[in-house]
């Protein structure tokens, strides 16, 4: 039987801008409804990863190999958000899809990100974590193959952050799309991605390679595998703090 190839394939990927090499030499395989983390501290190249992922830049080594199916296949979660001040909660989240076609709003979605009661608010008037929650509505709308986010929690509060982190882990078991986000928090990484890739602390050295293949049983944050998993991250990382 012929395995299906993967949406998405990197070869000896790099990125560089002029004589300043940001990576290099970065090869991995996503499968359909893969969930990656890549993990590093601030200026290592994070979100210029994600900006390739998303065909937004083209390496300048190496080779990568979009095979997505869908006409819209990538969704993308900022870091600061990136809603419309001038549009109302309910508008962002129909922006993913009404410039493209008519479809009905997603209250089944919304009500499962708890943001029934706060639709006809500005983006101003909304927390922190509600306006979090606002962009992930945005991009699943969408229907994306492949999920990116770029430190999509680092500005929330421990509490709305493991809650948000909870609620995107229990829609990827759901929906089963890709997903790969770049942060430098340990915990998420170990939370939320079965693969996960450690920035090189020196230029030019291998990228760290770690399985965590129990990720998707209930309850793994109080797992032992949870915290063996963190613990590989930071021994990679030295053992300093974020």
């Amino acid at each position: 039987m012929t395995l299906p190839l993967p949406p998405l394939e990197a070869h000896s990927i790099g990125l560089q801008y002029g004589p300043h090499s940001v990576f290099s030499d970065l090869s991995f395989s996503l499968q359909k409804g893969d969930s990656y983390a890549f993990v590093g501290p601030s200026g290592c190249g994070k979100t210029s990863l994600l900006h390739l992922l998303a065909q937004l830049k083209k390496p300048t080594s190496g080779h990568l190999i979009p095979r997505f199916t869908k006409p819209h296949p990538v969704s993308v979660v900022l870091q600061q958000y990136g809603l419309f001040p001038w549009k109302r909660a309910r508008d962002n989240i129909s922006l993913g899809y009404s410039l493209r076609e008519s479809r009905p709003f997603p209250y089944d979605l919304v009500e499962k990100l708890g943001l029934t009661e706060v639709l006809d608010k500005w983006p101003r008037e909304l927390s922190g974590g509600q306006q979090q929650r606002v962009a992930l509505a945005r991009a699943l709308t969408q229907d994306p193959e492949l999920f990116l986010l770029d430190e999509p929690f680092s500005a929330l509060d421990m509490p709305t952050r493991e809650s948000l982190q909870n609620l995107l882990k229990s829609l990827w078991l759901e929906k089963a799309f890709s997903m790969v986000m770049v942060t430098h928090d340990w915990g998420e990484a170990a939370y939320l991605a079965e693969h996960i890739w450690v920035f090189p602390a020196k230029l030019g050295d291998p990228f760290h390679y770690i399985e965590n293949p129990q990720v998707r049983m209930p309850g793994f944050r109080s797992h032992p595998a949870y915290a063996a998993c963190y613990q590989t991250i930071r021994g990679l990382h030295g053992g300093n703090s974020r």
